[in-house]
């Protein structure tokens, strides 16, 4: 277990601010910045157009806390220069803008190819423990020797950050806390009191060496807890966890953006197993619907980098997604009528041939690359029926597909329709903003109509 930098390590200690810091900002328009004191400082903060108005050779009073406040507006890059007691001090490129926690396992530290990878932006910083803040460049969490003997470590951060800067053109800090083959047992301190391995202390300093403050969470996580012992308990300690994050971060309707997981060819060994896995997707599925201020993007249709590690194409794909849900949730104004993506709605008979299938949340139409692929409809003992022969979207309304059944053979009841089941199926739908439909199931559906007399 790595452990994390305290704000001493990430800032000059008598300056109270480091190079290439990014600083949240406390409202649309600025973010504060606070400096040690022991009497009244004067600053002088330059930007590209030169020195800001009210912020040259000004004075800033030395609150009871012993910390000189200021505000500065969202932006940057700035440079500060603080006279006081003592020697000078300049520290430059700090920006204003919103960070974001990484937090999880394996594929949110990225263990994609680091060929062609995302090229850093001056706009997007990361806060690297032991190290401080610097300009984001893969990897953000770490490089290691991949299992086809090539060195990987790109994610999903970057790709997400850069496309929250182009679509706000506010800059972003980047917190990375995961750790590879991590449980949720292991992060949730509720569930890991004393257990040997602890990873959310050190995100929790992580959190507070970032300054405290962050606009939001992401997470990938779950392909750890894919056993008979945890997989039906998910969904709770997930819901725990969030809540104990939130509360512990000081922001109970703190923004928390998570992955569904995504496709895995291993023999997983005991007591993981595909049933596991199944459990885990649904639970995060019914997470997006049961926790507020929180939401779900799908990986179902990702490439992998090797048999459980999405390669780098789909990370940068994936953090665009999260960037669409962020965006779409909190900056209407940047991303207006952007919607989550494609979610199951509901299932109804036109007859007994043809099955509807309707989703919510599409960005304008649902589309699929050839064939369209990840639909089965299973009995009661979720054993899968192969009574489709046909998925298809038909052009309107958009947010439907057909699925035509075999109605020659007798289709039992109960039946349930499911997608993307298994832990590495084939599932390719997705909408025009290539946000994926996350899998689903089982939901029951309705009697098939009774075939009509010859």
């Amino acid at each position: 277990m790595f452990k994390l930098c305290v704000l001493a390590l990430a800032a000059d200690p008598l300056l109270g601010l480091s190079g290439h810091q990014v600083i949240q900002r406390t409202n649309a328009t600025a973010g504060t910045a606070s400096l040690p004191c022991t009497d009244d400082l004067r600053v002088d903060v330059s930007g590209a157009n030169g020195k800001l108005p009210g912020l040259e050779n000004a004075v800033i009073r030395c609150g009871a806390d012993r910390s000189a406040k200021f505000d500065l507006p969202v932006g940057g890059p700035y440079r500060i220069d603080v006279r006081g007691a003592g020697p000078a001090r300049t520290v430059d490129d700090v920006l204003v803008g919103d960070l974001w926690i990484l937090a999880g396992q394996s594929n949110m530290v990225g263990r994609a190819n680091l060929e062609a990878i995302e090229a850093p932006d001056e706009r997007v910083h990361v806060l690297r423990p032991k190290v401080g803040w610097e300009v984001a460049k893969e990897p953000i969490h770490e490089q290691r020797m991949g299992f086809k003997g090539t060195m990987v470590g790109a994610g999903l951060g970057l790709p997400f950050a850069k496309e929250m800067v182009r679509r706000t053109g506010v800059p972003v800090g980047l917190v990375p806390t995961a750790v590879g083959a991590t449980s949720l047992w292991e992060w949730h301190p509720d569930l890991n009191r004393g257990g040997p391995k602890d990873y959310y202390t050190p995100m929790l300093e992580q959190f507070r060496a970032a300054g405290g403050r962050v606009k939001g969470v992401l997470w990938y996580q779950g392909e750890a807890d894919c056993r008979d012992d945890r997989a039906p308990r998910y969904l709770a300690e997930f819901q725990s966890f969030i809540r104990r994050v939130r509360q512990d971060l000081g922001d109970p309707e703190l923004p928390f953006y998570f992955v569904q997981l995504g496709r895995s060819s291993n023999e997983e060994p005991p007591p993981r197993n595909e049933r596991g896995w199944n459990t885990v997707r649904e639970a995060q599925r019914q997470a997006e619907l049961t926790v507020p201020h929180s939401s779900l993007a799908a990986a179902i249709d990702l490439e992998l980098e090797d048999a459980v590690h999405i390669n780098t194409a789909g990370l940068r794909e994936l953090g665009r997604r999260l960037a669409n849900l962020a965006c779409g949730n909190l900056f209407a104004r940047d991303c207006p009528g952007v919607q989550a993506g494609p979610r199951f709605e509901s299932a109804s008979w036109d007859s007994d041939r043809r099955l509807r299938v309707r989703f919510s949340g599409v960005n304008g139409a649902l589309t699929a690359q050839g064939r369209l692929l990840g639909f089965g409809l299973y009995d009661q003992d979720q054993k899968l029926r192969r009574v489709i022969y046909r998925a298809w979207i038909p052009p309107k309304p958009g947010n439907e597909v057909i699925l035509e059944v075999n109605h020659q053979w007798p289709i039992p009841q109960p039946l349930f329709l499911r997608y993307g089941e298994g832990m590495d199926p084939a599932a390719n739908l997705r909408d025009e903003a290539g946000m994926g439909a996350p899998t689903f199931g089982p939901v029951p559906v309705p009697p098939r109509p009774p075939t009509p007399a010859p």
